[in-house]
C-alpha cells in the first residue's frame, strides 16, 4: 500500500493547484511582477500523469489556475482527463471570467465542479485602474457561468484607497446575484518595490504590509458598523477563508487573510507550475522539477517519489511578517 501524502509536521496534502500557463489578458499591478521562463508548457497528458500518479498517495482537490488559465487551448480537455481519475472528487478554476461567454458550457460538460472568479471592483474606471480590462466583459462571464455553475466564488483583492470602500457593494452584489464573496488581502509579489511599515495584527503579531494593503481585520472591524457578521463555526477543513454569515440571514462572505492571520498551520496543499515545478510553499523558495521523471520507465513511482520529496520541504509558516517572498504569482499560479 502507497503511503499517504504528509509533510514533516504530519500535514496531509490532499491539494494541488496547476497553473497551465503564465500568460494573461490582464495586468493586475499586485501579481504583474515577474519574469518569464523559456521552458515550454507541460502538456495536458503530462499533467495527468502527475495528478494520476498524486491521486493514488491522497491528492483528492484540484485547482486550475495561471495566469489566466482559460487562455490555454483547449482547456476544457484537460478538466475531462482530469475529471476521469476517480479519486479525484472536486475540480474547480480561477479565471478572471472574460472567456467564460465561450467556454462556460464546455468546462461544466467537461467535469469542473467549481468556479472561482476574479474581480476587484464593480466601478469601471477602478476596475480598469487595477488590470486594464473591462468590467462589462466579467460581468457578462458571469452571468453567462450562472447558467451552469451554482457555486461560484468571487475573489476580491482588497486594496487600500483604491477599493476598499466597495466591500459592501460586493456583498450586495453577491446577494442580488446568489454568489460568494471573499475578500482577500494584499499579498506581496518578488520583484514588486515594497516599503514596508509594521502594524500590529488582531493577536498582537507585528506584520509586514506596503502603503496598500488593508487588514482584514480592519475591514471586518468597517462592515460591522452595517452588517451583523456572525463567525460560523463550521468552516472549512484547512480552507483558507473564515467564514461569516450576514445579518443571520443564508448569505454567506469570507476572509482570506494571510498576511495578518497566516493559516500554514492548516495548509494541505501543493502547486504545480505550467512549466513542471512543483513549489511546496507559495511564498518558498523550494522548487521541484517533475520533468525529467515524466517519460522514464516508471514515471508513476518517480513522481510519486518528487510529491514526497516536495512535501517533505514544506515550512512551518511562510515569512510574509519579515517582508519576504519568493512568489511571482503569474507563474506560480493563484
Amino acid at each position: 500500500m502507497l503511503k499517504i501524502l504528509k509533510d514533516n509536521l504530519n500535514r496531509e496534502i490532499t491539494y494541488l493547484r496547476i497553473s497551465v500557463t503564465p500568460d494573461c489578458n490582464l495586468q493586475c499591478f499586485y501579481c504583474a511582477a515577474g519574469g518569464k521562463p523559456v521552458n515550454s508548457l507541460l502538456s495536458f497528458d503530462e499533467i495527468t500523469k502527475i495528478v494520476s500518479a498524486g491521486a493514488k498517495i491522497g491528492i483528492s482537490k484540484i485547482r486550475i489556475t495561471g495566469g489566466e488559465p482559460l487562455l490555454r487551448e483547449n482547456l476544457p480537455e484537460l478538466v475531462k482527463q482530469i475529471s476521469q481519475i476517480h479519486e479525484i472528487n472536486d475540480i474547480s478554476i480561477t479565471t478572471n471570467g472574460h472567456l467564460l461567454p465561450q467556454l462556460a458550457h464546455e468546462l461544466k460538460s467537461a467535469g469542473l465542479n467549481r468556479l472561482n472568479i476574479s474581480l476587484d471592483s464593480l466601478d469601471p474606471k477602478i476596475y480598469k485602474k487595477i488590470n486594464g480590462g473591462s468590467l462589462e466583459n466579467v460581468l457578462k462571464g458571469i452571468r453567462i457561468a450562472k447558467k451552469y455553475f451554482d457555486n461560484i466564488r468571487i475573489n476580491m483583492v482588497v486594496i487600500k484607497d483604491i477599493n476598499d470602500n466597495e466591500a459592501e457593494n460586493f456583498i450586495e452584489f453577491a446577494k442580488e446575484n446568489d454568489l460568494t464573496v471573499r475578500f482577500l488581502e494584499l499579498m506581496p509579489n518578488k520583484g514588486q518595490s515594497t516599503n514596508p511599515p509594521f502594524l500590529k495584527g488582531d493577536r498582537g503579531i507585528l506584520y509586514y504590509c506596503n502603503p496598500q494593503f488593508l487588514s482584514n481585520e480592519t475591514l471586518i472591524s468597517n462592515l460591522q458598523e452595517k452588517y451583523i457578521l456572525t463567525r460560523l463555526s463550521d468552516n472549512e477543513k484547512n480552507g483558507s477563508a473564515e467564514w461569516f454569515l450576514v445579518d443571520n440571514f443564508s448569505q454567506k462572505i469570507g476572509f482570506i487573510s494571510p498576511v495578518s492571520k497566516p493559516f500554514c498551520a492548516d495548509c494541505n496543499r501543493m502547486r504545480l507550475t505550467a512549466f513542471g515545478e512543483l513549489i511546496p510553499c507559495l511564498h518558498g523558495e523550494e522548487r521541484i522539477s517533475l520533468r525529467e521523471v515524466l517519460h522514464a520507465d516508471n514515471y508513476e513511482a518517480e513522481i510519486i517519489k518528487k510529491l514526497h520529496f516536495a512535501a517533505s520541504q514544506k515550512i512551518t509558516n511562510h515569512q510574509l511578517d519579515k517582508g519576504k517572498t519568493s512568489c511571482e504569482m503569474k507563474i506560480i499560479g493563484g
